[in-house]
């Protein structure tokens, strides 16, 4: 037996059973359809269309009477089938429909020799009916999603009353035909007012076109009928009974006028000729004709909404929503399979998420641009910015325009800090050592996050752990030696005489010996200016008030964007990374969490170290966000340390935008898991009896990706595979990866402007690092250890007393004899 699991459906594994049971009150358009499909789907109805005209003009030409019993057998048996299928579909108002329906055409079948004008009527009800549901089909799909629901509801209440006028047509011609008793009035009638519709439009070839789209619309959209939530459903219902319905009333109409002809004693060809000789086609024509300026009408507007700017209309309809669940939701694409939103709860970006892809695969402009404007957007939480590659200064200008998009739409203004390595550029100051919850901790602590944050820590084994533990023990000395440093420049001036004076404190010398490579990051970190800012003479009272303070991001909401440019400083800007997100990550155990704060880096394998699966635990505990992204799972293992388990582990939320390696390749499909298909087999054998043809099938375990369609959306820029484990809202796929379709958010010239944003002008509080003098490292041995003197056992300072003679503090030592110098003579054996 197949396992359940193995059903589970490949384009679109959605779980809707685990969704929340609120509507959602967005719509997009069903994308499942294939153009192919389309167009086989509208030939096929057209085809059984002619078919219908054929078989009508066969009877009505050759047959004659005899056979008019039989064509209202057939009409009244279509009918019935067809309110059968909608008993069976549950549609309540097609059982309605198909009862009257069945009951008039019994009644006009009937009386239709007696009252030919009830059959009249008939025809322009059928008429009148399918044109409003063609138009109402068309009108419903040219107002769906990027167009915000008010929007379209508004428009649809105005072409509303143009929809009812029209369907009103054909009743209204058929009144003044019976009024006349002039039966030809009615085609004429009808092709006239399509002619005058014809007029009104901007452009008859386009309204055509929208027309043709609207009927091939009507019989395939949706064919597989798909119910997801967020999927626009046709209001004339699935798309069987939408195909059904156009069949059906096309015989009906047809026999109807062959009925027609034969009551009022015309000549059989008449009502034929008037409807172009074949009265089926002349009932899907008639109504495309008829409704022609507003279907037109429609396209232009579908084609208007698609060019604007469709990602912020979005959005901003998901900001707006009435339902908490979306509302509080990130909108990351459409599933490929279907056109579904993606909408991700927030709390899934709680834990740490990850995002992959190589350059110019999108990974920033499709992935983390667009995520970076909706957590500003909604206002409430603090985000920070990690830039190690920071070759351009588009994430930058993207943070930027979505704090002015907030404050011009809310009201609400979001600080900005801005912090670089490069000392030419305006910045703000961030001093670790400065924060008042700094001293608070024990020196092992403090030594343990230095060590952490700057990557002396390598491992326990015994190599790695003795070196690891004479870099902490140096620091430790250090920093209780001379507990009031500071600045980096400071810790590296004690941390050199440490070192080079081991005997003066309880380090053993071996230990000083080994632990260099602190000193070297001490003094790489002492180089940046950045880095130094407090109340030594040099930076004003406003540069050390407005520095970058980790606590208050916890309190209040604000931005933070860290320009470290690995291609010039390979060595620090991961170092001040690191440096960073081990002092936020203890920042958030020191003060009261008012508001979230997310950490988002680019190209974070570049200050990969030992402990990041300590940092992705701590942060989730601590209730920090992190946003990891870069080029491959490949980047991530070294030969100390493999980190691509750790991702797998801890990572809730991964999007490949493509998979260049093919080891990555080899693990997607992995995690895809398996799916059930079915192999056919065709064999041909050659006998004495002749040729022996067999089929057979059989089902066979393939996975969900398979590597022709990794690679298939790898090239195509829109396609990407998001994998969420414990999936949260509406984004509840059960741990399979979905391909998604994610175009760029913002237009090209919005990009190219954000590509070409300049640095910010110095704004009080901020600094170059260039303009100040610079403090050279002062001599250490002036920076040593303060001696203490004490006079009787109590503590004196140089002021209390004056400095004693040399020679009375060695007055009544014993004298001891000097060495005698030279070399000592060997005895002799």
């Amino acid at each position: 037996m197949v396992r359940p699991s193995f059903n589970a459906p490949v384009g679109n594994p959605t779980q809707v059973d685990k969704q929340p049971r609120q509507k959602l009150d967005l719509e997009f358009l069903y994308t499942g359809d294939s153009i192919a499909h389309t167009r086989e789907v509208r030939w096929r109805i057209l085809f059984r269309i002619i078919i219908a005209d054929f078989t009508v003009l066969m009877f009505t030409c050759f047959a004659g009477p005899p056979f008019y019993g039989f064509l209202a057998f057939c009409a009244v048996s279509y009918f019935l089938l067809w309110a059968i299928h909608a008993i069976d579909a549950g549609e309540v108002w097609g059982v309605l429909r198909g009862a009257v329906v069945i009951l008039v055409a019994g009644v006009c079948a009937l009386l239709s020799f007696r009252a030919p004008g009830i059959m009249l009527l008939l025809m322009a009800v059928l008429l009148g009916i399918h044109s409003h549901g063609i138009g109402s089909h068309w009108i419903n799909r040219c107002t769906t999603s990027p167009l915000p629901l008010d929007a379209a509801r508004e428009i649809r209440q105005q072409w509303k009353g143009h929809l009812l006028i029209v369907s009103l047509v054909p009743f209204l011609a058929a009144i003044v035909t019976i009024v006349f008793q002039k039966y030809w009035l009615f085609p004429m009638l009808l092709i006239t007012f399509s002619g005058i519709q014809l007029i009104f439009c901007q452009d008859i070839y386009k309204s055509l076109r929208a027309g043709f789209r609207a009927l091939s619309s009507w019989c395939a959209y949706n064919a597989d009928n798909v119910v997801v939530p967020g999927l626009s459903q046709s209001p004339a219902g699935a798309a069987t009974t939408r195909q059904m319905r156009i069949v059906g009333d096309t015989i009906a109409f047809a026999v109807l006028c062959v009925m027609l002809s034969f009551a009022t004693a015309a000549p059989p060809l008449m009502p034929m000729v008037a409807f172009f000789l074949f009265p089926g086609l002349a009932f899907v024509v008639i109504p495309l004709l008829m409704l022609a300026p507003l279907l037109e009408e429609a396209a232009l507007h579908r084609e208007k909404s698609l060019q604007e700017y469709q990602w912020e209309h979005v959005v901003t309809e998901v900001r707006r929503s009435p339902n908490p669940v979306v509302r509080d939701s990130y909108f990351m694409g459409t599933v490929a399979a279907d056109g579904s939103p993606l909408l991700v709860s927030r709390d899934v970006f709680n834990e740490p998420s990850h995002f992959l892809g190589s350059t110019g695969a999108g990974k920033t402009s499709k992935g983390l641009s667009p995520w970076i404007e909706q957590t500003i957007g909604f206002g409430d939480s603090s985000l920070i910015m990690i830039d190690l590659k920071a070759d351009t200064l588009e994430t930058l200008a993207t943070m930027v325009a979505a704090e002015e998009n907030l404050r011009r739409t809310t009201g609400t203004h979001l600080p900005l800090k801005i912090f670089s390595s490069q000392n030419h550029l305006a910045t703000h100051g961030f001093n670790p050592l400065g924060f008042d919850f700094w001293n608070q901790f024990s020196l092992y602590q403090r030594t343990d996050i230095l060590c952490g944050a700057l990557g002396l820590i390598y491992g326990s084994d015994y190599g790695e752990g003795y070196y690891s533990s004479a870099n902490a023990e140096t620091c430790y000395e250090t920093l209780r030696c001379f507990p009031q440093l500071r600045n980096f420049r400071e810790l590296a001036e004690r941390c050199y005489y440490v070192l080079t004076h081991p005997d003066k404190f309880e380090l053993l010398p071996n230990t000083a010996k080994n632990a260099d490579h602190l000193y070297s990051q001490l003094k790489r970190l002492a180089d940046f200016e950045q880095l130094q800012t407090c109340a030594d003479g040099r930076f004003t009272s406003d540069v050390i008030e407005n520095s970058i303070d980790l606590t208050d991001l916890f309190r209040r909401p604000q931005m933070v964007y860290l320009h470290l440019s690995s291609s010039l400083g390979a060595g620090s800007a991961p170092a001040i990374a690191r440096l960073f997100t081990y002092m936020l990550l203890t920042a958030a155990t020191q003060t009261e969490r008012r508001c979230k704060v997310y950490l988002v880096i680019d190209e974070f394998q570049r200050m990969v170290a030992d402990n990041l699966e300590y940092i992705l635990q701590l942060a989730r505990s601590m209730g920090v966000g992190i946003v990891l992204a870069n080029q491959s799972m490949s980047d991530l293992r070294s030969r100390r340390a493999d980190m691509i388990s750790i991702l797998e582990t801890n990572c809730r939320y991964r999007q490949w935008f493509d998979v260049p390696a093919e080891e990555d390749r080899k693990r997607l499909m992995a995690v895809a898991g398996e799916t059930i298909e079915h192999l056919e087999t065709d064999s041909v054998s050659n006998s004495k009896d002749g040729v022996t043809i067999s089929n057979s099938q059989a089902q066979v375990i393939l996975p969900r990706l398979n590597i022709n369609e990794i690679l298939h959306l790898g090239d195509d820029p829109e396609l990407s595979v998001v994998r969420i484990t414990r999936g949260g809202g509406y984004a509840q796929f059960g741990g399979l990866p979905t391909v998604i379709r994610s175009g760029f958010h913002i237009t090209q010239e919005e990009y190219e402007r954000r590509k070409a944003f300049t640095w910010p002008e110095l704004t009080p509080g901020m600094f170059i690092p260039s303009q100040l003098t610079r403090q050279p490292m002062s001599d250490p041995r002036l920076r040593g250890p303060k001696f203490i003197r004490e006079i009787g056992g109590t503590e004196v300072t140089g002021k209390d007393t004056e400095s004693p003679n040399i020679g009375d503090l060695f007055e009544g030592l014993p004298d001891v004899p000097p060495k005698k110098s030279g070399k000592r003579r060997r005895k002799p054996e």
